[in-house]
């Protein structure tokens, strides 16, 4: 039986949601374990725009200069139909979001994201997770990933 590791989080996922709440909650002082069964960087292959609204949480951890400099802003959207029909629309400027988007391949977004959470505090473990590890009450505890047990009271 493996010895497990206790943190007061441990997040399963190391994608943009992933590791922002890794990055919000060690930067709050929480011990958290960030999973991902992907050594980083890593692609994917869709989610590659940052919306006006992720560029905002990408400021507040750190990260937005470097998603500016190595991304392409755009300030309109076109859509297309499979019939050949198409629209554009700009990008308003509305809540006190940016009025534009940025196109950075996830490559490059996920990675930094990841490194915003490592900086603050997280620890990374390229692991996949098998399991839900349950305490006696039959609540989640953790998770079971390779020989390791990651164990939190918030998993």
């Amino acid at each position: 039986m493996p010895t497990p590791i206790h943190s007061d989080v441990v997040v399963v996922g190391a994608g943009p949601a992933g590791s922002a709440l890794a990055y919000f909650l060690a930067a709050a002082g929480r011990s958290v374990r960030l999973l991902d069964k992907a050594a980083f960087p890593r692609d994917k292959t869709c989610g590659d725009g940052l919306s006006p609204r992720a560029l905002r949480v990408l400021k507040q951890i750190g990260a937005l200069d470097d998603v500016l400099a190595a991304g392409f802003r755009i300030t309109q959207l076109k859509l297309f139909a499979p019939d050949g029909g198409w629209f554009a629309s700009p990008i308003p400027a509305q809540d006190g979001l940016a009025d534009f988007a940025v196109v950075l391949p996830r490559f490059q977004s996920d990675d930094l994201i990841r490194r915003r959470a490592l900086a603050a505090g997280a620890a990374f473990h390229h692991v996949g997770v098998s399991d839900v590890v349950r305490d006696a009450a039959g609540r989640v505890a953790g998770v079971r990933a390779g020989a390791d047990e990651f164990r939190a009271p918030v998993t």
